[in-house]
């Protein structure tokens, strides 16, 4: 029998496709940049970019592991785009993809009247 070796790459992995997933079922746009490590001219990077009606922009973290810091610099970066920066775990993940339905449910009916 193989023995499987964790991977803290593949971890990560795993649950930036649950997310963009979950997104994606929301009928959002959702892009994933590939191993993002950031930019030469020290911008932060972020994980997933996702697009939603509104139209409404969210710069996300996926973070497989609890305690989960907010990057200072990616937050402002967010904000210099009008768009919104989120951390999401495993933890906050139901709440945010129920925010993101509400949000997303409350901008359609405000086009379809």
């Amino acid at each position: 029998m193989r023995r499987r070796v964790k991977n803290p790459y593949r971890k990560g992995l795993r649950f930036e496709y649950r997310v963009r997933d979950a997104l994606a079922e929301l009928g959002l746009l959702v892009i994933r940049c590939a191993r993002s490590k950031g930019t030469k001219w020290g911008l932060p990077s972020y994980d997933l970019v996702a697009i939603a009606p509104g139209p409404r922009v969210y710069l996300i973290e996926c973070k497989a592991y609890e305690g989960a810091r907010r990057d200072p610099k990616a937050g402002e970066c967010a904000r210099l785009y009008n768009c919104e920066y989120v951390v999401v775990t495993p933890s906050t993940l139901k709440s945010f993809i129920e925010r993101v339905r509400e949000e997303v449910r409350e901008a359609i009916q405000e086009v379809m009247g």
